[in-house]
């Protein structure tokens, strides 16, 4: 069960804490086995215990600037925006896990949700979104998959959406984020209902700048669209390189290499069926020198700035 076990540091004053907490078992336990209710309400209590997935000590980091969800196989990015409000990009597919990890980050308001295109594994959580605030949804203006589209209406009706293109930028409290590239407003380029190398390549190329952290979310951007994207320049020089598509094998190392991360977040889920990441991808991250975490491994990641200006990252695992 989740709960089953908890971490627990191995100093002399918490060893001396576990004998006491023994020694006092040990000496109430006759009394407490003589009454069956009070038997009773413990082992309830100890079920609830054991069902409640726990927050791990020192998650969230008191002052993470950006946070990559641990959302299995997809994408989920909160940039903090201020206190309790976080700027969204993509939900991953499991409103569940989304859900988890805004109340761990303490996100109760999103002033703007940003999806980079509209496959599940990038747009199926958005249910977690829907008893919350969100002020404004940003897509491209590909609207495949069809049921993907019409699920935002339905689920955020009272947001305002808005079709985007690049050069549009948005300043949400502390965190401002860029379109670096988009598909053309009206271009019909994706004709399949389809998870389509189009469709992916049609990601909106995002670069975003919060608590002195620059990032990039380049979607599930492919070879095509990361070759283009090479030859933006300074634009794409970040220290944060969300890796594209999950780590996949199509990719260009000339976009990676050009972006010159200090960190690599890879997210993933665990033993998946696409084989992400790609041992070639890894190694041309490597080649950058950036530290890599990736999500099947290290759980949810946050990142801020320390006051001497150095980047932190935490793992949740």
């Amino acid at each position: 069960m989740p709960g089953a076990s908890l971490p627990w540091p191995a100093t002399p004053a918490a060893i001396a804490v576990v004998v006491l907490a023994s020694a006092v078992m040990v000496l109430l336990a006759p009394v407490v086995l003589g009454r069956p209710l009070v038997c009773l309400g413990l082992a309830v209590a100890l079920v609830v215990a054991l069902a409640r997935t726990p927050t791990p000590p020192g998650w969230p980091p008191r002052d993470w600037a950006v946070a990559s969800c641990d959302v299995g196989q997809g994408d989920a990015t909160v940039l903090a925006a201020g206190p309790g409000q976080g700027v969204v990009v993509d939900t991953g597919p499991d409103p569940a896990l989304l859900t988890r990890c805004l109340r761990q980050l303490g996100i109760t308001s999103v002033p703007l949700l940003v999806l980079t295109h509209l496959h599940a594994d990038h747009a199926g959580g958005l249910a977690a979104l829907a008893g919350a605030e969100v002020g404004l949804v940003v897509t491209s203006g590909v609207r495949t998959p069809a049921d993907a589209d019409a699920r935002i209406g339905a689920l955020l009706p009272d947001a305002d959406r808005r079709f985007t293109e690049a050069g549009h930028a948005w300043q949400v409290g502390e965190a401002r984020i860029e379109v670096l590239a988009a598909p053309p407003l009206n271009d019909h380029l994706v004709p399949s209902e389809g998870e389509s190398s189009a469709e992916n390549d049609a990601s909106l190329l995002l670069r975003a700048e919060v608590g002195g952290v620059s990032v990039l979310l380049p979607g599930d951007a492919e070879e095509g669209a990361q070759s283009s994207h090479a030859r933006l320049g300074s634009a794409i020089d970040v220290d944060v390189l969300l890796v594209p598509h999950h780590g996949s094998g199509r990719h260009a190392p000339s976009f990676i290499a050009a972006t010159t991360p200090s960190v690599a977040l890879v997210s993933v889920g665990a033993d998946n069926d696409y084989g992400h990441p790609a041992a070639s991808t890894l190694r041309s991250v490597a080649a950058t020198g950036a530290q890599l975490a990736r999500t099947d491994m290290n759980g949810a990641i946050a990142i801020g700035r320390s006051p001497k200006g150095e980047l932190l990252v935490t793992t949740q695992r």
